[in-house]
């Protein structure tokens, strides 16, 4: 029986080490498969996340200029209050200083516009607090 069995395994055994070998090749390349998908997803992340920050200084920057311009020029109610001749000039400049990050994170001028006003308020308070600092100083 025993030499039976080593026939039989004699003339097995390279179909069971080629299909042996078969499977973890595919078990492999499903892993280095998966793994690829991990990884691009983890850099698109990070790219999404540098856009989203980028935007944000971006609108930042943008309503401080408009904001600081516009105090200094003496437009009246600027430091409070909405104002939606500085917004619609803020959302312009954001879309022209910006637009690889807003086509990037597919923003459209409704949520940049909700961005903006969500930042206004903070502008606005740092402004005025610039503008009050520099004030007392000249006095």
């Amino acid at each position: 029986m025993e030499a039976f069995l080593n026939e039989v395994w004699a003339e097995f055994r390279p179909q069971a080490v080629t299909g042996v070998a078969s499977i973890l090749g595919f078990a492999l390349m499903i892993i280095v498969g998966w793994l690829s998908l991990k990884a691009a997803a983890a850099v698109d992340a990070v790219k999404q996340d540098k856009r989203a920050a980028s935007l944000y200084r971006t609108i930042l920057n943008v309503l401080t200029m408009i904001v600081t311009v516009k105090s200094a020029q003496g437009v009246p109610g600027v430091l409070k209050g909405v104002d939606s001749g500085i917004i619609a000039d803020a959302l312009a400049k954001v879309k022209e200083q910006n637009p690889e990050a807003v086509k990037g994170l597919k923003q459209d001028d409704d949520k940049l516009r909700t961005k903006i006003i969500a930042k206004l308020p903070e502008v606005q308070a740092s402004v005025a607090e610039s503008a009050a600092k520099v004030q007392q100083a000249a006095q």
